[in-house]
């Protein structure tokens, strides 16, 4: 994983004000994504509200789980004013819950469709809740859904991107759908030159 490794430069500073801005952000669309989710499953979805933190990359991969660890991360091309590369994490068990759910059979093709329906709405309105907390355009691409372990798939996933930065928002969202707990893990990368346009935007609205 080189592509990960730390680069000398850290995190952009945020100011206290940025800082309560970002947290807004995070309720904002956590409040979105649920209700989306929600009607989409025909259940009820409740989330503890996220932390949405800038930090430099390789910090932010680390906060994923363990290379070895096997997931399934879906991938979201953003285009627009900001360039970036959106990964969704889902763990294990909540992927399983959610399969149960959908009432479809863990693993399949039918099971890879639902998952990047999932994707779609959740990363869609976490993306479009950044952007309209920058007061900027740009909006997601179709997912695309890989199995296997961590380190390998976001390998390859950031290969793909192309993205080459120092920096990412990670927004850590603890889902619980019916009576079972469910974390997906957002990453929002963009490329360097959309660094300081996205961190000087967020919470301005």
């Amino acid at each position: 994983m080189n592509m990960l490794m730390p680069l000398e430069d850290p995190a952009p500073p945020i100011s206290e004000e940025q800082q309560e801005a970002l947290s807004r952000v995070a309720e904002t669309i956590s409040d979105k994504a649920t209700d989306a989710f929600s009607k989409l499953l025909g259940t009820e979805v409740t989330a503890k509200v996220p932390k949405l933190e800038v930090l430099p990359l390789s910090e932010a991969v680390e906060r994923l789980g363990s290379p070895a660890e096997q997931v399934t991360v879906a991938w979201l091309p953003v285009v627009g004013q900001i360039e970036a590369s959106v990964l969704l994490v889902f763990d294990p068990e909540g992927e399983k819950e959610l399969y149960s759910i959908l009432e479809v059979e863990p693993y399949t093709e039918i099971a890879r469709s639902a998952l990047q329906e999932i994707a779609n709405i959740i990363g869609t309105q976490y993306v479009f809740g950044i952007a309209e907390s920058c007061g900027m355009t740009f909006e997601p691409e179709p997912p695309e859904v890989a199995e296997g372990m961590l380190g390998a798939v976001l390998s390859t996933v950031l290969a793909m991107s192309s993205v080459m930065t120092n920096y990412a928002v990670l927004v850590d969202t603890q889902l619980k759908v019916a009576k079972a707990n469910c974390t997906v893990r957002f990453l929002f990368i963009p490329r360097d030159m959309s660094v300081e346009a996205l961190i000087n935007n967020l919470g301005k609205e």
